[in-house]
């Protein structure tokens, strides 16, 4: 089934919808989980029910001069004599009015503010009401004289903000300046690394899970590259590294949850930027980008692009990769392959919007286009074998042309409903949400044999095909219901369900004397469906200024088959889980707070792991996925302590049974290297990480962060026992200044190695980069430029030593780079306020 064909899918939503409901009530039935989500929901519609004897605030705000209608105006109530209590808060509409419904009568002030005006305070005469409603009419207040409609309102926010869950990188132009891509500026977030393989770790962990804009993401690693190469960093509003979910989150990710926060529309009225850029290090890539937004009372509406052209250069690379079996030579297999050129291109593209029926109820939609895709490009390798004692004689030798090309799209999008009761923090809201991906790769290799060093007789040609396709289909469903009670406690609770298929097509053949027939060890069709089921009950309580304590448990039923056509396997899994988690935090004093929290998580394999596809690299070496995998469990227990909101340290334990890890095999009687994902027996990791992060004056901020994990685990590879023990360590910087002139300076560094649960090593990998832009025209216009690749590696390493094989190898890396942006952007600049509407993003504060 092609991709256009999904679009149909947008059509019949509503159907899909009912039937959600429909299904989930059945096998909640079916579970003895249905009384526990109708008590869930009846509680909270019996609560919004609950109050009477309340009255209606009402108003007008307007400039006393002009006595022009001021939009967007914030409103807030406090206790009188309270400041820190406020007791409700809304914003003026359109044409200045505003209302507050169910308010109950207190003595209280009003306090008004406006960006350019000064601020009004009054208390509340409750002595006017009249059927019900207090009618304060015209509320005039002062100009300080700024012309908004000619001056762009800039909120600066900090570069990182910590709490005691989560970090949020916001992204500002010195960083997007200095990004190539989306998945470049992710190369840049603290305690995420990316190897030289396009491996990612999160603080020294692998399992990581994504989501965009609090949706969580069904797409395996691959996938998440391509879209975020096809993507701009300008279109990145900020980062967030949670580590350490509430039970609201999903639980699968053992190292924690990166979510990526697309830029919204904040402006009343019609907005629009474009841009382009071109950077170069050992070849030239170009990017251009494009967006259109509007916003009034009622509607948010947005539409954007990107596209992305790269010329991707291998630099060379030479490999040496001994291997051995008892009583027998060692053989060893000296590659070399030299620089190579290849092209990618990537298209991305959008639209949003959100509708405000009313002051309770707002509904939204998305849709998403990505294609990423690399044309097919030839890379050539030539390959000694020796067995002699000092390796210099070569028995004989092999040389590759190996053939490739890459595609990759999807199509994605939702439907989201929210309902803000009148009750302060009490919410309902509803995500019905679908993604469909297509993946097609093409391999084509031919192999010249020859003996010993003599390259002018070829004595024996093989060659060979893979064609590889991949579909995948996700739906998933999800209600949550929020409702703070008591007088400091928050209760949080919902339920999920998440479905997804893959349907996997492999066509190899090989060359049979000069003939091309089926390979009937590599073709092979494989499908994988993996359904999950979901409830959670979430409570957060303050206990007077100094304890904060969040509980909850998660519950989840998963039901996954994995069918492939050879030999007609079939592996089927049924599992429940608890998943329990549990924060404490405790403010000794204004500056030193210490937080405690455990959480039990479960890391089900990427689904390219248990693609059982034989991927051949050549005679002697492939890789292939287990379908057999098992999800393994994660103990997480941390201790962190902030001071004075600037310096955070953090210590980490976590125990994993049936940990996966890449195990690199000999296959019976023969040389050839397989290497595949299995479970361990357990894992240890204990890791500790520092950072720091303040302005230390107006002008330049500082941000520094360092940290190490050790990992220890045991295997068992060719039916021998063999140890892991690893250290990484990594570290990040980030400042910037601002300069004479308004020109912004900024820098950006990180460097890491043995990064991660691997029997791999690899050599220190460091990256900095530099940016300068400068604002022209009202910040309407800028120019950027900036330096990549600084004090980079020129060589990387890797390596690693397992029973009967060892490896070594050693790779060119791309020298010093420049990047150049130029960007315009227009349209009116009022800044919107936050609070104009029930926000429909509000998935990106789960971890409170």
């Amino acid at each position: 089934m092609k991709l256009n064909e999904y679009i149909f899918l947008v059509m019949v939503y509503n159907t899909f919808f009912i039937s959600a409901l429909l299904g989930i009530n059945n096998l909640f039935k079916s579970m003895n989980l249905r009384k526990l989500l109708s008590i869930i929901l009846m509680f909270g519609i019996t609560a919004s029910f609950a109050q009477t004897g309340k009255i209606t605030l009402t108003g007008k705000v307007a400039d006393s001069t002009s006595n022009q209608s001021l939009a967007f105006c914030t409103i807030q109530i406090f206790a009188k004599g309270d400041t820190t209590k406020r007791l409700d808060a809304t914003t003026t509409d359109i044409d200045g009015n505003f209302a507050i419904k169910r308010f109950k009568q207190e003595p209280s002030v009003m306090k008004i503010t406006y960006s350019g005006y000064g601020t009004l305070t009054f208390d509340l005469d409750f002595s006017k009401i009249k059927n019900d409603t207090l009618n304060l009419d015209t509320i005039f207040i002062k100009s300080n004289n700024i012309d908004l409609g000619t001056a762009k309102v800039v909120a600066k926010k900090p570069r990182f903000e910590m709490d005691v869950d989560k970090l949020t990188m916001n992204i500002d132009e010195g960083l997007s300046d200095a990004s190539e891509n989306a998945f470049d500026l992710l190369k840049k977030t603290p305690g995420v690394s990316i190897d030289q393989d396009e491996n990612i770790t999160l603080n020294g962990q692998s399992g990581v899970r994504f989501q965009f804009s609090g949706k969580d993401m069904k797409l395996d690693w691959d996938a998440i590259k391509s879209m975020l190469k096809s993507m701009t960093p300008e279109k990145i509003e900020k980062i967030e590294v949670i580590s350490n979910p509430s039970a609201k989150y999903d639980s699968d990710g053992a190292s924690g949850i990166i979510n990526i926060i697309f830029d919204r529309q904040k402006n009343y009225g019609i907005n629009g930027d474009i841009g382009a850029g071109a950077s170069y290090d050992v070849a030239w890539d170009y990017s251009g980008d494009a967006s259109l937004s509007y916003m009034d009372s009622k509607w948010t509406l947005s539409v954007w692009g990107d596209y992305s052209w790269g010329n991707d250069r291998g630099l060379g690379y030479w490999s040496k990769n001994k291997k051995w079996r008892e009583g027998e030579d060692t053989v060893l297999f000296y590659s070399v392959q030299p620089e190579n050129e290849a092209t990618d291109n990537g298209v991305y593209g959008g639209f949003y919007g959100d509708y405000t029926i009313d002051s309770n109820n707002l509904i939204g939609f998305s849709i998403y286009y990505n294609k990423y895709s690399n044309p097919e490009y030839t890379t050539v390798s030539d390959t000694w074998i020796s067995t002699s004692q000092d390796y210099e004689q070569t028995d004989s030798m092999y040389h590759i042309d190996n053939s490739y090309l890459y595609s990759n799209k999807s199509l994605r999008g939702g439907l989201n409903y929210i309902h803000s009761f009148d009750t302060n923090d009490t919410k309902l809201s509803s995500d019905l949400d679908f993604a469909v991906q297509e993946q097609n790769t093409g391999n084509f290799q031919e192999y010249n044999y020859y003996l010993g060093n003599d390259l002018s007789n070829w004595i024996r040609r093989k060659g060979q095909t893979a064609d590889v396709s991949r579909e995948s289909r996700d739906l998933s469903w999800k209600i949550d219901f929020q409702k703070k009670i008591f007088k400091d406690g928050t209760l949080e609770a919902g339920a999920k369900l998440a479905l997804s298929n893959n349907n996997n097509d492999c066509n190899a053949q090989i060359n049979n004397d000069s003939v091309y027939i089926n390979d009937t060890n590599r073709t092979n069709n494989f499908k994988y469906t993996e359904n999950i089921y979901a409830l959670y009950l979430s409570y957060s309580h303050k206990f007077g200024k100094k304890i904060n304590l969040r509980a909850g448990v998660r519950g989840e039923y998963t039901y996954t088959i994995g069918e492939q056509s050879i030999n007609n396997e079939k592996n089927t899994l049924q599992y429940p889980n608890l998943f329990p988690n549990i924060r404490i935090s405790y403010l000794v004093n204004e500056k030193n707070r210490f937080t405690l929290g455990y959480n039990y998580r479960i890391s089900r394999p990427w689904y390219s792991r248990l693609n059982p596809f034989v991927s051949r690299q050549s005679d002697y070496s492939e890789t292939q996925g287990n379908p057999a995998l098992k999800p393994s469990y994660n103990h997480n227990i941390s201790l962190s302590h902030s001071w004075n909101y600037c310096l955070n340290t953090s210590l980490s334990y976590t125990y994993t049974t049936d940990a996966i890890v890449d195990v690199p095999e000999l296959k019976p009687n023969s040389m050839i290297t397989v290497s595949k994902p299995q479970n361990l027996t357990t894992a240890h990791s204990l890791g500790l990480y520092v950072s720091f992060n303040k302005n230390i004056t107006e002008k330049f901020h500082c941000y520094l962060s360092a940290g190490g994990r050790y990992n220890s685990s045991r295997y068992l590879s060719n039916n021998k026992l063999a140890d892991i023990n690893s250290f990484g360590a990594n570290g990040w910087a980030n400042v910037s200044y601002q300069l004479p002139l308004k020109i912004n300076l900024s820098m950006q560094g990180y460097i890491f190695w043995n990064q991660g649960l691997s029997v791999s090593k690899s050599s220190p990998w460091q990256n900095i980069s530099l940016s300068v832009n400068r604002a022209f025209f009202d910040n309407s216009l800028r120019l950027s430029i900036s330096a990549t690749n600084l004090l980079s590696v020129k060589t990387y390493k890797t390596s690693y030593d397992t029973p009967y094989t060892s490896y070594e190898s050693e790779s060119k890396e791309a020298g010093i780079g420049v990047r150049f942006r130029v960007s315009y952007n227009f349209g009116k600049m009022y800044e919107r306020q936050k609070l104009t509407k029930i926000q429909s993003d509000d998935n990106n504060d789960r971890s409170k």
